[in-house]
């Protein structure tokens, strides 16, 4: 088992079924490129695709003087 199966049977059962819909999309990808803000929504799908894509994961954080 997973750490991503352990993960999903620890949600309630709506959120459990959204999850388990990314994570089956995340496995049908070679290849990702994820925008990271540091937040945790980013993280979580950062490490999402680092678990579950078969290439390679590619998270991005852009700092600029506007920010």
């Amino acid at each position: 088992m997973t750490p991503v199966d352990t993960c999903i049977k620890t949600l309630p059962p709506h959120t459990a079924e959204k999850f388990s819909l990314l994570s089956q999309f995340l496995g049908k990808k070679d290849s990702v490129l994820v925008a990271l803000s540091g937040g945790v929504d980013s993280t979580l799908l950062a490490c999402l695709c680092k678990e579950l894509v078969s290439g390679e994961t590619l998270a991005v954080t852009v700092s600029t003087e506007f920010h």
